[in-house]
């Protein structure tokens, strides 16, 4: 078993604490310990022999700080063993329904650590309903039962009936006294554009409250839904209908997320001529994608929705970020505003994104491949693959 050496200090401690992250009796090297602990427990039902020495790697990246979990990854895993260890979902609800169910549902999944995402374009009173989330979601955080400040994203089409008054909600929200847990933005699609564009009248109207409102209160946001579902590499699972509350990626209806981050700052070489060990790097990455899957893995049997097991038992969606940019560019002596220092960032990205995407292919082979992707030709590390475990084939 991984015994953590990671480099504490109370300071830091006092911080893992106050936003429990760790229990009062736990110090960050516990916390390391179980994290690695609970993924190698999940990378052991699809690799025996290997999951030993996976978890090293996987401990040995916690420990130098080369990649940092997800808040709920940190604060759940081998300590909360009913919770999944996802950041963000939309919930699979029915805002036309009975309310108070839905409060019963969203309350789950915030008090497990997950932001929440809605549409709320099948509404008759969309601002009325967002506002009775919002209710729900500053109840929940003053109770003292969620252990992560949560966010949530409500979304509305730019031709709904009422998008003026969703445009308007939050303007003005601090002299009410109203406190707002919810971003809200508008979905817009390349033909409201150009109509905005093209001429007076309703699309322009609407798109330049948008922006005085937002210059007021940073609300609305604008989100391009259907540029994200023509890049939905699997439709065949559902149509995006909202987002996690940063907006970072499309989710469909009970889907979740899990997200890991690669510390680019610890990647640096001190060397003027390669200020990046590459192959750590790529290395790294391969193994934060296994970890993610594993999160997954780790998590199907306590979402608090079946739905949302079943969706992510079959997409098995990851998000693989990266962190500690600043730190890179420092280290080699670029500025952000710099033909170099957004030369590094490319190369960089680019790295991580094909070698995720390689790790995906990889996973795939030896775990099974992801039901909902298109069966026609071999998986190619050009295109994006995803894991399924074996429980979940025979039911996608």
């Amino acid at each position: 078993m991984y015994r953590s050496t990671f480099p504490t200090s109370p300071h830091l401690e006092a911080y893992l604490r106050s936003g429990r992250m760790i229990s009062e009796h736990e110090t960050a090297q516990d916390m390391v310990t179980r994290i690695v602990a609970t993924l190698e427990h999940a990378d052991a039902r699809f690799d025996p022999a290997g999951a030993e020495a996976f978890s090293e790697r996987l401990g040995w990246a916690l420990d130098t700080e080369r990649i940092v979990f997800s808040t709920p990854i940190m604060t759940n895993a081998g300590r909360y063993f009913d919770r999944p260890l996802a950041a963000c979902a939309v919930p699979p609800v029915d805002l036309r329904g009975d309310l108070a169910a839905v409060k019963t549902i969203v309350d789950g999944y915030h008090r497990a650590g997950m932001g929440t995402g809605f549409s709320l374009d099948e509404l008759d009173d969309p601002v009325g309903v967002l506002r009775y989330l919002n209710d729900v979601a500053v109840t929940g955080a003053a109770s003292g039962g969620e252990d992560r400040p949560v966010g949530n994203m409500a979304i509305l089409s730019l031709d709904h009936p009422a998008a003026g008054e969703f445009i308007g909600c939050k303007v003005g929200a601090d002299a009410r006294g109203e406190h707002w847990k919810f971003n809200i933005s508008l979905h817009v699609t390349d033909a409201q554009m150009r109509a905005a564009l093209g001429g007076p009248g309703r699309e322009r109207n609407l798109l330049t409250a948008a922006a005085q409102a937002a210059h007021v209160c940073a609300d609305p946001g604008l989100l391009f839904a259907d540029r994200m579902n023509e890049a939905n590499p699997t439709p065949e699972a559902g149509a995006y209908v909202s987002t996690a509350p940063c907006a970072e990626v499309g989710l469909v209806a009970g889907e979740t997320c899990q997200f890991g981050y690669l510390n680019l700052g610890r990647f640096h070489t001190g060397d003027a001529l390669v200020p990046v060990d590459l192959d750590a790097l790529a290395s790294t990455t391969r193994t934060l994608v296994r970890a993610l899957d594993d999160a997954i893995e780790a998590s199907l049997a306590h979402y608090p929705s079946p739905l949302s097991a079943q969706v992510m038992g079959v997409k098995r969606k990851i998000g693989v970020g990266v962190c500690g940019l600043a730190d890179l560019l420092l280290a080699a002596g670029h500025p952000y505003d710099s033909v170099e220092g957004r030369r590094l960032a490319q190369e960089v990205l680019a790295l991580v994104n094909y070698t995720s995407k390689l790790a995906s292919v990889e996973l795939a082979r030896t775990r099974g491949g992801c039901p909902p992707w298109p069966a026609a030709g071999p998986a190619t590390p050009t295109r994006r693959s995803c894991a399924a475990s074996p429980r979940w084939r025979s039911t996608a």
